[in-house]
């Protein structure tokens, strides 16, 4: 099972489309390069290659200096190893953003296409934007399964 926190996934919705759909993995060349302050995290330095994306240098002095945020706030976590860390999911609900029907619309194709509890998925960032953070609770290799017969886009 997973940390009490979940699984951490990254999403990006698209609202008001014809019908709820899971489009696949949306892996953009901009995010196939780190940004400065997520490439010195670990799980973003072991999915990139040195030579396209070096560690930032440090900050000149103390007081400028900033610890970045662990990366599991910035991307998905326990994906399969085809996908980088910055692999972002690409769904696709009929649901208005209105007063949180997208969000909710989310929710349940996520829990129903994971044959999980709608309970068992949770907003964590994002609740007003396209890109969200969503938790889920399930166990680890039910989840990579699950990503790795998603296609990539």
């Amino acid at each position: 099972m997973t940390s009490k926190q979940g699984i951490r996934l990254a999403v990006r919705v698209s609202p008001r489309a014809g019908s709820d759909a899971i489009v696949g993995w949306l892996v953009p060349e901009s995010l196939s390069t780190p940004t400065p302050e997520c490439a010195s995290t670990p799980e973003c330095a072991s999915q990139r290659a040195p030579e396209h994306c070096p560690a930032p240098e440090p900050a000149s002095t103390p007081e400028h200096a900033s610890t970045p945020e662990p990366a599991s706030t910035h991307h998905s976590t326990h994906l399969p190893a085809h996908l980088p860390a910055h692999a972002e999911l690409s769904v696709r609900v009929a649901a208005s953003p209105a007063q949180g029907e997208a969000n909710r619309a989310v929710i349940k194709l996520l829990a129903s296409s994971l044959r999980i509890a709608k309970t068992h998925v949770k907003l964590v960032r994002g609740q007003t934007s396209r890109h969200k953070l969503l938790s889920i609770l399930t166990d680890e290799a039910t989840f990579k399964h699950w990503a790795a017969s998603l296609p990539v886009l």
